[in-house]
């Protein structure tokens, strides 16, 4: 009984075999949606942190996302440029002018929508 056991892969291998096979799955539908709103997941994610939050800091966002505040820096430049509108807009924070406050536009809105969707 031993050896049909010991023939068996971890638990682990295959939950590594399952991960890899979701993320091919996800990959796929990416690819063959008609949408034409391609963001990455760490640009959703701050999306979706401004769509329950409303407006939030650079720094809040940061930590919600729980990216480097290096990769936040670059999120938010993709979601301000690198789309036909922008996704989110900012603006010199009001109580403190050494803070930007971040804030979700409809185009945000609609391609989080879609990204939850897909």
């Amino acid at each position: 009984m031993d050896d049909q056991f010991s023939t068996r892969p971890d638990l682990r291998t295959v939950a590594l075999e399952i991960f890899e096979i979701t993320k091919i799955t996800w990959l796929l539908a990416q690819r063959s949606a008609h949408s034409h709103i391609d963001i990455s997941e760490s640009e959703f994610l701050a999306l979706d942190a401004l769509q329950q939050n409303g407006s939030m800091t650079v720094g809040d966002l940061q930590r919600k996302v729980q990216v480097l505040p290096a990769q936040m820096s670059r999120i938010i430049r993709n979601l301000e440029t690198r789309y036909d509108q922008p996704m989110v807009d900012c603006a010199i924070n009001p109580g403190d002018k050494r803070k930007i406050n971040v804030h979700i536009t409809p185009r945000g809105l609609a391609a989080a929508a879609g990204f939850r969707q897909q």
